[in-house]
């Protein structure tokens, strides 16, 4: 498997950050690349077993995921159940660190099997850098998000709420 993840210390509190990590069926809101979610889960909660299906701005591609794990207050872990994304597996975990009263880390940690067979394991090394690049664009638009309360659209472009 490989691995990639992105911390992202934000100046916004801890009571605002969870709400918006807890709303599973929420994440287009704030991700950059996704276009549309449809989720099991009621909006601004979330429950181990919750599935959502994510469909990206290229209409044809999509990833459907499980909610696997709940710290509450802490941390969520996602696991990929199927798609059209470069991967046979794939797990994703968000985690909320409060550092003060008005500050909050965020960490997003990727852990995926590239799909190719014998040759996954190179698959996989060479597609670190795109990992690492997406997961810094979808903390920067998580943090915009919360600042402005705007919804977070195509390559990150703020859309009024």
């Amino acid at each position: 498997m490989s691995h990639a993840h992105r911390t992202r210390t934000i100046n916004v509190s801890h009571d605002r950050v969870w709400p918006l990590i807890e709303d599973f069926g929420g994440v287009h809101r704030f991700n950059p690349f996704i276009r549309k979610t449809t989720a099991t889960s009621t909006p601004g909660t979330c429950a181990v077993g919750d599935t959502r299906r994510c469909e990206f701005y290229n209409d044809k591609a999509f990833v459907e995921e499980e909610l696997t794990s709940i710290d509450p207050g802490r941390s969520i872990t996602i696991e990929l159940t199927a798609g059209t994304m470069p991967f046979s597996s794939a797990t994703a975990v968000i985690e909320a660190i409060p550092v003060d009263r008005e500050i909050t880390k965020i960490r997003m940690d990727m852990s995926y099997k590239a799909k190719g067979g014998v040759l996954s394991p190179i698959v996989g090394l060479a597609m670190k850098p795109v990992m690492f690049f997406m997961l810094g664009k979808m903390l920067k638009s998580f943090e915009q998000h919360l600042e402005t309360g705007q919804l977070i659209g195509k390559n990150g472009k703020l859309i009024a709420a």
